[in-house]
């Protein structure tokens, strides 16, 4: 898991994920919020061996995840791009894009502080428990950008 602190009030970070063929059911991989609670998109290998794109999130009193959105299929080479849209008060739009152009996921997230440290964004990879290795996750493109403020209050 790599994270950092949300880089600002208002931004959009977006990267492009793959699982490798060789990834066992259970491997995921994915862009993150992480708080008291967390929400995450991504790719996961089902016990059918079929690669989804699934949206879960976890409230900070629960024991397991839940699915924010109905997992669907992942594109043929198994290759995504997902990002999070975060706005003024940390709240939080996810989105992936299976080539078919951006489709959202999910209700809105509100990311909240996580202790001393506050909200997080994080890319990550996990594996199923178990000996040896589990696969690969391929990250690319990786990019964070600032939302854009208007100058004028007043629509053009």
């Amino acid at each position: 898991m790599l994270t950092q602190r949300l880089p600002a009030e208002t931004f959009t970070a977006e990267v492009a994920l793959a699982l490798a063929d060789d990834a066992l059911p259970g491997a995921r991989a994915g862009l993150g919020v992480l708080g008291d609670a967390y929400a995450w998109l991504g790719l996961e290998r089902g016990a059918d061996g079929a690669v989804r794109v699934v949206h879960r999130f976890a409230e900070a009193v629960a024991d397991r995840e839940r699915d924010a959105a109905h997992p669907g299929p992942a594109p043929s080479g198994g290759r995504v791009r997902v990002r999070v849209e975060v706005s003024a008060g940390a709240r939080c739009r996810f989105a992936y894009d299976a080539g078919g152009g951006w489709q959202p996921s999910g209700p809105v997230f509100a990311a909240a502080p996580w202790r001393w440290v506050g909200a997080l964004l994080a890319l990550f990879a996990a594996a199923p428990e178990g000996p040896g290795a589990a696969g690969t996750a391929a990250f690319t493109g990786f990019r964070v950008t600032p939302s854009r403020r208007r100058t004028c209050p007043f629509p053009r």
